[in-house]
């Protein structure tokens, strides 16, 4: 007698985008920041290459690049461009139409398994943007960092007539079940699973565990990000969709980690902190399964969310203490955040003022003094050149027409700045 198993397709439903600030020349004139144009492939390319990067520093397998996935990613980041949507979801009848979901849309190219998944963004003006605030938003960064995927494409898609206007599209699925799927079955009694496009052919349960084993086998017992010594890395995040952080509008870059549960069975974190370069404990906010107010992670999934943004250019050291079969170990690790090579200004008071050389770029940085405290509606002269680097974080660049001083203004913070000419 055939027995039966039913999958649970694994479904990313969470959205990151990035929306800039404003920025205005005088209390009157809003000047949209405009985002450059993108080379497509160059861009593509690159995405698989930063992804690479990133798997291969966490010991994860690097990622195989599929065709079928990436024409299901690129169909699905042309129906969200054209029709102005931020959804997982494709509503039938609107135009680009080619799935309702990222498993009907990768079918829908060829691709053989329902065994998928799918991360996107949209708003973003480089696909580093892209990556970097999918891997700040923990539910996208579990996405990216599963061991049981080892196969992507990468969909990328620009209103060439109104540049901010883009969608990047990842959807990811499991090399040997996709194969598997291709494969004639014969029909035995036993355990399998419907998760192939041809519902006459089924996965039996040993092929169906071998092939979901066989990357977990070589990936590293514990899936950590940010990775050991990793530098460069952003100190903040904002929001996501659904929020692990519904209370808070910025905060601290998120740590994690995943237990490959190829090595355990049942760990139980003891303890999980993060402490500064000083040996300062950063407040956080620890996130599993038990307690995610989401649903979202996974049992052998847990996160940390500091409270308060992190530093600029500081060293962070992680902590993890768990046991497993009785036996207690400890994990520790260290990452740096990101530097400048532009002088830099903190700005900590409301009224500031400042003196920056002729011909230069600067970072001027606003700590945020509550987790609602974000730069909105910048005011400044007209011939000055803003952009933003985060909510918090611009660049100003001096040229040979800016004014010797001048003020830049957001809600109740004010900075005059001198140019030592």
């Amino acid at each position: 007698m055939l027995g039966k198993l039913s999958i649970m397709l694994l479904l990313l439903v969470a959205i990151w985008k990035f929306g800039w600030p404003e920025l205005a020349s005088s209390a009157d004139t809003i000047h949209e920041r405009k985002v450059a144009p993108i080379d497509i492939e160059y861009a593509r390319v690159k995405g698989y290459a930063e992804l690479d990067r990133i798997r291969s520093s966490t010991g994860l397998q690097r990622f195989e690049r599929n065709g079928d996935l990436e024409a299901a990613a690129n169909a699905h980041a042309a129906y969200l461009v054209h029709n102005h949507e931020e959804s997982h979801y494709e509503i039938e009848g609107h135009p680009g139409f080619t799935g309702h979901s990222h498993v009907e849309r990768a079918l829908n190219q060829g691709y053989l398994s329902k065994y998928s998944s799918e991360n996107l963004s949209t708003k973003n003006p480089t696909v580093s943007n892209s990556i970097n605030g999918l891997f700040s938003a923990i539910y996208h960064r579990f996405g990216f960092l599963d061991p049981t995927m080892d196969e992507i494409g990468i969909g990328i898609v620009q209103d060439q007539n109104d540049t901010a206007n883009t969608a990047y599209v990842y959807v990811m699925g499991n090399r040997q079940l996709n194969g598997r799927c291709a494969q004639s079955t014969q029909m035995k009694s036993g355990k399998y699973w419907r998760i192939c496009k041809d519902a006459s052919k089924m996965i039996w349960e040993r092929e169906y565990k071998e092939a979901i084993d066989t990357p977990k086998r070589f990936a590293p017992k514990l899936i950590k990000y940010p990775y050991d010594n990793q530098e460069e890395v952003p100190t903040v995040f904002y929001n996501e969709e659904p929020d692990p952080l519904p209370d808070y509008d910025v905060s601290g870059f998120p740590v994690s980690v995943t237990f490959n549960d190829y090595y355990f069975k049942r760990p139980k974190v003891l303890s999980f902190e993060l402490n500064d370069q000083n040996g300062k404990n950063i407040a956080s906010r620890h996130l599993d399964a038990a307690n995610d107010p989401n649903a979202r992670l996974k049992p052998l999934q847990f996160a940390l969310l500091p409270l308060k943004r992190l530093d600029y250019d500081t060293t962070y050291h992680v902590i993890l203490e768990y046991e497993d079969r009785g036996k207690v170990e400890v994990a520790k690790w260290q990452f740096h955040t990101r530097t400048f090579d532009e002088p830099f200004f903190r700005i900590d008071d409301p009224v500031a003022e400042i003196t920056v050389s002729p011909q230069s770029s600067n970072i001027l940085y606003f700590p945020p003094k509550d987790p609602h405290d974000l730069l909105t509606n910048m005011q400044f002269p007209e011939e000055i050149y803003l952009n933003f680097i985060d909510h918090n974080t611009i660049r100003l660049t001096v040229g040979q027409d800016t004014p010797d001083d001048f003020t830049i203004k957001s809600g109740g913070k004010k900075v005059h700045i001198h140019i030592a000419r």
